[in-house]
């Protein structure tokens, strides 16, 4: 059977740079049915199977498949109302607070969102925090033991305790897979601001982006 594992990882990269800001994405579980999965998997193939364009390097060519994958599935994801726990303000709430309650000691956090079934956020770890985890000779972090996973762990291991107590459900509330990019310069960190507190307006959901109750632009 396919996943996402194409571009969710359920194992982070096995290393971080340290001292730069990341993008990520993390979505509820069971979102996106498996025919979505296969166009998306699908896709992937035809994309990775181009030619490299020769104004690019291997590596920005890997990365510029990447967006076009992520803006793939990220449009998926908006479409898709079958599962939208994220919806119901008193969870939203939770998320939302859990956000700030570690902005600050864990990380320094720029720009968030919180859609009806995933939530995008972009956050620099904290550079005192960030050093409690062990390093390689080269200064990157191993992410099974660095910061980007612990902030991963906290931001979902309460939230999705706390959901479910209000749902009156047990079982897995975030999808284990998430998706994360480091910020490679000024001007990409501008765009991926604007994606963010902008997608209530790409999905149709508000306009201007500063309604939207549960996001930085509204804050």
């Amino acid at each position: 059977m396919l996943t996402d594992n194409f571009f969710f990882r359920r194992n982070l990269p096995h290393w971080q740079p340290l001292g730069v800001p990341f993008f990520l994405t993390y979505r509820l579980a069971g979102t996106l049915p498996g025919n979505v999965i296969n166009e998306l998997e699908k896709k992937r193939q035809q994309l990775q199977a181009l030619p490299r364009n020769p104004e690019y390097s291997e590596k920005q060519w890997r990365i510029r498949i990447e967006k076009q994958l992520f803006a793939l599935w990220d449009g998926q994801l908006d479409k898709d109302t079958n599962i939208q726990w994220l919806a119901d303000p008193r969870i939203a709430t939770i998320v939302r607070d859990n956000l700030y309650h570690h902005a600050g000691t864990k990380y320094c956090l720029w720009a968030y969102v919180i859609m009806p079934n995933h939530v995008h956020v972009l956050l620099k770890p904290d550079e005192v925090w960030e050093k409690r985890f062990e390093v390689d000779g080269s200064g990157r972090a191993q992410y099974e033991k660095g910061p980007l996973a612990a902030i991963l762990h906290s931001l979902r291991s309460y939230t999705a305790h706390e959901a479910n107590k209000i749902l009156g459900r047990t079982g897995k509330f975030w999808q284990r897979e998430a998706y994360d990019h480091w910020v490679r310069d000024n001007a990409e960190f501008e765009r991926i601001i604007y994606y963010i507190e902008n997608n209530p307006v790409k999905a149709g959901l508000v306009s201007p982006s500063e309604d939207w109750r549960f996001s930085s632009a509204y804050d």
